[in-house]
């Protein structure tokens, strides 16, 4: 059925077994309106698909309840009977958020208030409450790979007016640095294919695959104030970079263990997606310094005078690395 028959109407009989039973539920609780996402937005039309995605947080987060189908397979499976428990995990902190994560979609049903309890509940909190809703986000199947910006971008702006900062592709300008030190949470991450964006290589948007943030212990790391956003362009970071001294690489396990010339560990390096096997090709972004270590992220040169790309995380000894070149771009 076309878009503009379907405007006028369209019979019950003519819906798949979800949306029915979803209809179903809306009529017993004597609502007037229901919101399906598969209906409310055209699904061959990326320009609607990205118009409408842009607004999904106001929606679920106006809405009188949401309805989350999880023991349906598909839009023809139908909820309401069914011989099977839901495999879905509740998260609810002393603020009174609510979190909903299905094992294979994403439902977040926050609160109107959800905003101001972000900015109440403190820098740690809201921090932690960031990484555990990437983390848990980065592990749910989406129909499509190249929606992974798009369909969290509501959340991540709203996020953002709370706490009154910038953000940039799940990383928010007041987290930077700890935003920054993620790395694929088992396997090697596989890059997306994204056809008009230009997702990068810093931000785990642009990877298909589970990630976790490093554990870092606060207030025992000082920051690197030269790695910031650029002003100029949205996808891309402005920072200081450093080479290694003479060190290798020596695969350990899901990561690499530095060493130096007399074979002695010096720290580690977890790659994205393809290892490397020679630092002198490599080079590195220091985030933070704790004592006698550096956080860092680890760059290879794209082929562009003064530009660099990410590959991976690691924690070394500061004696490792020494610095060649201010102010060049990651992109």
């Amino acid at each position: 059925m076309n878009i503009k028959a379907r405007r006028e109407q369209f019979s019950f009989s003519e819906l798949p077994k979800t949306f029915q039973d979803a209809i179903h539920v809306t009529r017993e609780l004597r609502i007037q309106y229901l919101w399906i996402d598969s209906l409310c937005i055209i699904q061959w039309n990326e320009g609607d698909w990205e118009q409408e995605a842009q607004r999904m947080e106001g929606v679920f987060a106006s809405a009188y309840c949401t309805i989350a189908a999880t023991s349906a397979i598909d839009s023809k499976a139908g909820f309401l009977k069914r011989n099977v428990h839901s495999e879905v995990v509740f998260v609810q902190d002393p603020s009174g958020r609510i979190l909903l994560s299905s094992f294979r979609k994403n439902y977040f049903m926050l609160d109107p208030y959800f905003p101001e309890r972000l900015v109440q509940s403190g820098r740690q909190r809201t921090l932690e409450f960031i990484h555990f809703l990437f983390e848990e986000y980065s592990k749910r199947g989406l129909t499509k790979e190249t929606d992974r910006c798009v369909a969290i971008s509501g959340l991540e702006a709203r996020i953002a007016r709370a706490r009154e900062c910038e953000k940039r592709y799940g990383v928010f300008q007041q987290f930077l640095h700890r935003n920054l030190l993620w790395q694929p949470s088992e396997k090697k991450l596989d890059q997306i294919s994204y056809d008009k964006k230009s997702v990068p290589s810093w931000s785990w948007m642009a990877y298909n695959g589970g990630i976790q943030f490093m554990d870092i212990p606060f207030n025992q790391v000082s920051w690197i104030n030269n790695l910031r956003f650029d002003a100029d362009c949205q996808s891309t970071l402005i920072a200081d970079v450093g080479r290694f001294r003479h060190d290798t690489i020596k695969p350990a396990g899901d990561h690499h263990n530095v060493l130096n010339f007399f074979g002695r560990k010096r720290g580690w390096i977890r790659y994205d997606v393809v290892e490397g096997n020679n630092l002198d090709e490599e080079r590195c972004v220091v985030v933070g310094k704790k004592a006698k270590e550096y956080y860092i992220l680890v760059v290879r040169p794209t082929g562009v005078d003064g530009e660099y790309s990410r590959v991976g995380t690691g924690l070394i000894r500061s004696d490792c690395v020494v610095r060649e070149r201010v102010g060049v771009r990651v992109v």
